[in-house]
């Protein structure tokens, strides 16, 4: 029998690699990027790796409704990758999928901690800060004629699935 995939082990992969990245530059090892095949390969690994950290804080089973430390890094991880790769649409999408789902946060559960559905939620518990800055990245994504990547169109359907609540001059009127 295969055993379940476990994001807590892979967490700890990745930390074991940022280890030793250390100790490669401690050595004094010269960084190169990859080529361009070698690098879009590699990349969709990291940002898969990053969504199911985030996923796993988000579905959080057990007593804990979400694990915040799993969604905290999983949005710094995203943070840093698109601040390295300003111009990958597909990264800055990524961060704004993650942003846009958590900026419900505050109003996943009751207090009880029962989940509460996305039509049910109180929207004055929104973040529409995050909101916005997700909304924003996105319309410059689609705007800029790259926006037929996974992560853009899951967060242009996340945001029109939010409904009224949120402005509709923006992806919310997904191209």
């Amino acid at each position: 029998m295969e055993k379940p995939f476990n994001v807590e082990q892979l967490y700890r992969q990745q930390y074991g690699q940022l280890l030793a990245k250390n100790k490669i530059r401690d050595a004094g090892i010269p960084y190169q990027m990859p080529a361009d095949d070698e690098l879009h390969a590699r990349l969709q690994s990291v940002l898969t790796a990053i969504y199911l950290i985030f996923n796993e804080g988000w579905l959080a089973n057990g007593e804990q409704q979400q694990r915040m430390e799993l969604l905290e890094e999983a949005l710094r991880l995203g943070n840093v990758l698109s601040q390295t790769m300003q111009d990958n649409s597909e990264v800055r999408a990524l961060l704004a999928l993650m942003v846009l789902q958590h900026s419900r946060r505050h109003a996943r559960f009751t207090t009880e901690g029962e989940l509460v559905l996305l039509a049910d939620q109180d929207r004055s518990l929104w973040r529409k800060d995050e909101i916005q800055k997700a909304s924003t990245t996105l319309e410059q994504i689609f705007d800029s004629g790259h926006g037929l990547n996974r992560h853009a169109l899951m967060a242009a359907i996340t945001f029109n699935g939010a409904g009224p609540a949120l402005n509709r001059s923006s992806p919310g009127n997904c191209r």
